[in-house]
């Protein structure tokens, strides 16, 4: 029950619920997308998701400097639990513009590519 209470703890949070949100609706995403998105500094968001990574949430991936994540589908609570998320974030306003948002950052990304190289995968 401790592990399950912890990956509730988690999306406790707005900002990680928003970070969930993100990687429901894209595959994998760059810190740097998820920093603009929130409007949070790196650390803020390494904070952010190394409580979901100890939650068993996402998974990180590094490539020389840059660090990607993606939610853990090989957890049995992310697979049962995302379907229901998605649709709920699907009719959320919040979620809605955060989408928005975020195609808009990874265009910006692709054409300037200071912020990652995510949108050349």
């Amino acid at each position: 029950m401790n592990k399950m209470s912890q990956q509730f703890k988690a999306l406790s949070d707005l900002s990680r619920l928003r970070i969930i949100a993100a990687l429901c609706t894209y595959d994998e995403l760059c810190a740097c997308h998820l920093s603009e998105l929130l409007g949070f500094a790196n650390a803020t968001i390494t904070r952010h998701m190394a409580l979901l990574i100890a939650a068993d949430w996402v998974r990180r991936n590094k490539q020389g400097r840059w660090v990607y994540y993606r939610l853990n589908t090989d957890n049995p609570l992310v697979q049962a639990l995302q379907p229901t998320l998605i649709q709920t974030f699907q009719s959320d306003a919040t979620c809605q513009a955060d989408t928005t948002r975020l195609a808009a950052i990874i265009v910006a990304s692709a054409a300037d590519q200071k912020l990652c190289k995510l949108s050349t995968h």
